[in-house]
């Protein structure tokens, strides 16, 4: 090999060391952009869901005070499964009664949490949901 084709393979190995570095700059780049756009759709379901449900978190506010939460959380945390969907469908037989839950209501619950559910979760909720129907 003479000197210059020494450098020719110098000069084309600088040129395929530099075209690798930008494709992989270029792909870092577009997959940065992705998870900006999930980060983006994400903070908007964030809000949205924070809109969709800041008239019920104060309504929650009002209707609890903290000792009622606490004896609420009492007695609930050491019940069964079971149980707990027993008193599920009996308060919402109740709040159904007073005009309080229908299927519009459980239709906006169940939209403003599926976002944030794994597609398990989702199915279970579309079958409370379907109970308390």
């Amino acid at each position: 090999m003479n000197f210059n084709e020494f450098c020719d393979n110098e000069v084309n190995s600088n040129e395929n060391f530099k075209n690798e570095r930008i494709e992989k700059f270029n792909k870092n780049l577009q997959k940065n952009s992705q998870n900006l756009q999930i980060n983006a759709q994400n903070n908007e379901k964030l809000q949205n869901f924070y809109k969709n449900n800041n008239s019920s978190i104060h309504t929650i506010k009002e209707n609890f005070d903290e000792n009622e939460l606490k004896q609420k959380i009492e007695k609930y945390q050491n019940m069964s499964q079971n149980e707990l969907m027993a008193e599920l469908l009996k308060e919402s037989s109740k709040q159904k009664q007073k005009g309080n839950l229908n299927n519009e209501k459980l239709e906006e619950i169940k939209n403003s949490m599926a976002g944030f559910m794994t597609p398990e979760q989702q199915a279970r909720l579309d079958e409370l949901i379907n109970m308390l129907r």
